[in-house]
């Protein structure tokens, strides 16, 4: 006969990466609202919750009307929405005035071999790029746009 398997903790079979990920910040707000509320005071709770109202009927009667519609029913295009993808773009995308500009995302190019070498960082990154491929670009921290490059197009004379 042999022995039973041990038992895992709950905690235990959660994966390193779901294990190191931060608790909400739901119970913290609802912890700092007990307090004054405890001492008579009025709190507005934007915590955890039920809400004590009912959901107003128009948005009934939207939610009704989209799930009835069969432009709703079946899986969406893998790659999203064309219509939802544009009004992403267009308020994720910063318009400059006056000139023509494009803001990359640094995301696919950090870290990676380019040439034989792994930028680390943006400053690197641009230094590689304008050596290597005599393209010039602005860091995003440089201008308030964190996360991505600010190019132009521009023609040598």
């Amino acid at each position: 006969m042999s022995a039973p398997a041990p038992s895992l903790s709950p905690a235990s079979r959660v994966s390193a990466r779901i294990g190191g990920s931060t608790p909400s910040a739901t119970p913290a707000v609802d912890a700092k609202a007990r307090e004054p509320k405890a001492k008579g005071r009025p709190v507005i709770g934007f915590g955890a919750g039920q809400p004590d109202f009912p959901t107003p009927a128009d948005g009934l009667d939207a939610a009704e009307a989209a799930v009835r519609d069969r432009v709703n029913h079946g899986y969406t295009a893998a790659g999203g929405l064309p219509e939802l993808r544009e009004a992403i773009a267009a308020k994720t995308t910063p318009v400059p005035l006056g000139a023509f500009y494009l803001y990359p995302s640094r995301k696919a190019l950090l870290g990676k071999e380019i040439r034989g070498e792994r930028p680390k960082d943006t400053v690197a990154l641009a230094d590689l790029l304008l050596r290597e491929a005599e393209v010039a670009v602005v860091p995003g921290e440089a201008f308030g746009t964190p996360g991505y490059f600010r190019t132009s197009y521009a023609l040598a004379a």
